[in-house]
């Protein structure tokens, strides 16, 4: 189980954001690593999500940095579940 959540986590890191960030224009780039899609939460202004709205403000990671957290997630997640 542990093994194809992490091969999907990879795969999907790798396609979806990796990928896509190597062959995007500049202001794709941008909302591929920001952690929020800002043209979302313009185009729903009464949506309750004042953490996603104050995430605004933070600068984008790279997409490294984003690879990193995933896999210490993922570590993390085998581990919690072998303490258990």
């Amino acid at each position: 189980m542990w093994r194809q959540q992490f091969l999907t986590d990879v795969f999907g890191f790798t396609l979806f954001i990796d990928h896509a960030h190597g062959h995007a224009t500049d202001e794709k780039r941008r909302a591929i690593l920001h952690p929020v899609q800002e043209d979302w939460l313009e185009a729903h202004p009464g949506a309750r999500a004042p953490l996603s709205r104050r995430a605004l403000a933070l600068p984008p990671s790279s997409a490294d940095e984003l690879f990193e957290r995933m896999i210490d997630r993922a570590i993390r997640s085998i581990d919690d579940a072998l303490a258990a």
